[in-house]
């Protein structure tokens, strides 16, 4: 019986030394009963109406950190102390801390902090918040809790994503050091729709007939690929209407990303925020090759010029081309690309001259409400056609044969091409051309009857000179016949292969 006793005395004691463990650690000098602290980090960008472990923020928002500290073992901790690392592309905000001893406190009824009194303070040099509260603050009782709440402005760039690790150190009654605890909180990046900067080519000038080319270049605005859709109205004045195409198509996709750190004229490459992936391939949709906008000044991406940093979730961008002006940390830096449009003249419908009016429009596919325009509309001034050029006409067919063709001889001004092919309809005054013109006689080609020929801003003037029709070639074929030597000749007939425009003779002997 004693030796039942002591044994059951021993599992208990045994139990009552592993419940004084801390979570996760040996259990420091032997205490037995000791605190056990659990730390928990959550953010909110909503004003602390709702917390979470994991959340996305826009660059901008104003979050607020909770750093939960519960003490659920047996004895109270001690000389409580808090150290959290604001994490990268977070602005720590002065004059916000806070702490409470109730876990249902709300950040607005929190007690509020001042850098520098009651162990509150933050330190720029490391990015570090510090809470070294004085007692009795310091001790938490077994079942109490106590609140830290900080806060600080995000500027990550899309898809980027950041750790907050809050870390609390502590002791027990007796002074005995227990190990820090963490908790953490991570934050995503979200994508700021924004409209693209769209340019104004310049005015130009066509002849009615031609056809206006005009190159966009569009920039993105934006810390993350986006793509958009394109339109391009086209107002008429004193011509006709008209359909503007895009040779490259209607939608652009534009990828973009934000600083990490400041960069300064003369240098090089720049440090970019990561985007979660590690293939230097592209970063949010930016690829080497592209041309990109640091401080509102395009510059190339250099072959090779992406390269990753995933323990500082940062990348270096290197660029074919110095920095000519200084740019800021979360900076954005958007993509440039060219558009093409091209705009026809129409048909100038009284005077000498009439206008087409373009504008073109870029809206973001993720978010409709993100639409841009040209700043100020590229007008177009449509002339009538005022120059000619000559041309002298030659044809020639076969006789019988209904497919005539023509040989134009000009001579184009400098820069013009002249497309199409010349066609003509008669000869002689007002005979057309068929297959029953005959090879005796001598045609010329009617120059009003021609046409085909196209120049932008050029009418032609056709001058028409000979239609030569040739003979046909006409075959005979005598019919096969036989004889036996000494007897009389057999008549051999003739066929022909004539047009049925003529009747062919022949004789065979």
């Amino acid at each position: 019986m004693f030796k039942t006793l002591r044994s059951k005395v021993r599992v208990l004691a045994l139990a009552a030394i592993m419940v004084s463990v801390p979570v996760g650690l040996a259990n420091p000098a032997g205490a037995v009963g000791g605190p056990n602290i659990t730390v928990t980090t959550t953010v909110s960008r909503n004003g602390g109406v709702l917390y979470s472990s994991s959340i996305a923020a826009y660059p901008g928002d104003s979050i607020i950190y909770r750093v939960t500290v519960t003490n659920t073992g047996t004895a109270s901790a001690t000389a409580v102390q808090f150290t959290d690392t604001v994490e990268p592309y977070a602005t720590y905000l002065p004059g916000r801390g806070k702490f409470a001893g109730n876990a249902s406190t709300i950040y607005s009824a929190a007690t509020a902090l001042t850098e520098g009194a009651q162990g509150y303070d933050y330190t720029p040099s490391n990015r570090t918040v510090t809470f070294k509260p004085p007692a009795p603050i310091s001790t938490i009782t077994p079942g109490s809790v106590i609140v830290l709440f900080f806060q600080a402005t995000q500027s990550q760039a899309a898809n980027i994503v950041t750790v907050n690790a809050a870390t609390v150190n502590f002791t027990d009654a007796a002074s005995t050091t227990y190990p820090p605890v963490t908790g953490t909180a991570t934050i995503t990046g979200l994508l700021v729709f924004s409209a693209p900067a769209i340019s104004s080519p310049a005015d130009q000038t066509v002849v009615q007939g031609g056809t206006a080319h005009l190159t966009y270049t569009i920039s993105g605005q934006t810390d993350g690929p986006d793509t958009y859709n394109l339109s391009v109205a086209s107002t008429p004045s004193n011509t006709t209407s008209v359909l503007p195409t895009f040779p490259g198509g209607s939608s652009i996709t534009l990828g973009g990303t934000r600083l990490a750190a400041g960069a300064n004229a003369g240098n090089t490459s720049i440090i970019a925020q990561g985007d979660g992936n590690a293939s230097n391939a592209s970063l949010n949709g930016l690829t080497p090759g592209a041309v990109i906008r640091v401080a509102s000044i395009p510059y190339i991406i250099a072959a090779g010029g992406i390269s990753k940093d995933a323990t500082q979730n940062t990348a270096t961008i290197t660029l074919t081309t110095p920095l000519t002006t200084t740019a800021t940390a979360a900076d954005v830096v958007g993509e440039q690309k060219t558009v093409q449009v091209d705009v026809p003249s129409g048909t100038v419908t009284s005077g000498s001259a009439g206008t087409q009016t373009v504008t073109l429009n870029a809206t973001s596919t993720s978010d409709t409400t993100q639409t841009s325009n040209q700043g100020t509309a590229t007008v177009i001034t449509v002339n009538q056609p005022t120059n000619q050029i000559a041309v002298t006409v030659t044809g020639a067919q076969t006789y019988g044969s209904s497919g005539p063709s023509f040989t134009p001889s000009y001579t184009a001004p400098v820069g013009i091409t002249v497309g199409g092919s010349v066609n003509c309809t008669n000869v002689n005054g007002g005979t057309a051309i068929s297959s029953t013109l005959t090879a005796a006689v001598s045609y010329t080609i009617d120059p009003l009857s021609c046409s085909g020929l196209t120049a932008p801003g050029y009418t032609f003037a056709y001058t028409g000179a000979s239609f030569i029709v040739t003979p046909a070639t006409l075959t005979v074929t005598a019919s096969s016949a036989t004889v036996t030597y000494g007897d009389a000749v057999p008549v051999i007939s003739p066929s022909t292969a004539a047009s049925s425009a003529r009747t062919a003779r022949a004789v065979c002997q």
